[in-house]
């Protein structure tokens, strides 16, 4: 059986990180082992949010315990939402860790950071994204606000898009870069998502997804069954 560790949020009222994507990668058949970067009463982009936000040491006590228990093999990693930078400083060197267990684990970043122009985590987690995060992913799922965040370029048309899919693809190891929204599609009821496919050799294969509204969680099964 396929086993995941994902390190996503969790919210009591709503549906978003670990508690909209653990139960259907259960029913598809994937051992998920979820570690809840945060509890909190819903998401950020309410006007009340109350919870609580883990730090390094909360992850690090419950990664210790995996591998003493000789519990810690698995073929993919998946994070998302991260409220903390001392945190996403710590996952980055338990994935490296995770490597030494399974050199063939694939590494699924949702690098969580904002929308519409706005951050929804602190600002100061896009630097530890760049330096530490990024280089070592093999699969981006950035939104457009996030991608033009990462890269430092902006997105006004499809062929921008192309360019920060590029350099989003030399920042590190990913084969596969897709933005996942972004704001310059025609059609007001679909979101253009743009997926670049690094095939070596300065080669790559570009794929445009004209969609309706659909979850994040079906680009990830997609990704985690065709990677």
């Amino acid at each position: 059986m396929t086993r995941i560790f994902s390190v996503q949020s969790h919210v009591v009222c709503g549906y978003v990180g670990n508690k909209s994507s653990v139960f259907p990668l259960h029913l598809h058949g994937f051992q998920v082992d979820a570690v809840n970067s945060v509890q909190l009463s819903n998401h950020t982009q309410y006007e009340n949010v109350k919870g609580q936000i883990l730090k390094a040491q909360d992850v690090i006590n419950l990664y210790e315990a995996l591998k003493k228990n000789d519990v810690n093999f698995y073929d993919y990693v998946t994070t998302g939402y991260v409220g903390d930078a001392s945190f996403l400083e710590t996952l980055a060197d338990i994935i490296a860790d995770l490597r030494l267990k399974n050199p063939n684990i694939k590494y699924v970043c949702d690098p969580v950071m904002g929308d519409n122009g706005r951050f929804y985590v602190p600002e100061e987690l896009l630097d530890h994204y760049k330096t530490k995060i990024i280089p070592i992913a093999d699969i981006l799922l950035p939104n457009q606000f996030e991608a033009e965040k990462l890269s430092g370029n902006k997105i006004c048309n499809e062929d921008d898009g192309w360019k920060v899919c590029d350099i989003l693809h030399k920042m590190g190891r990913a084969t596969t870069v897709v933005i996942t929204s972004g704001e310059i599609c025609e059609e007001k009821d679909k979101i253009l998502c743009l997926g670049s496919f690094n095939k070596g050799e300065n080669e790559s294969e570009n794929l445009k997804f004209l969609l309706f509204l659909r979850l994040l969680l079906g680009q990830v099964m997609y990704l985690l069954h065709h990677f």
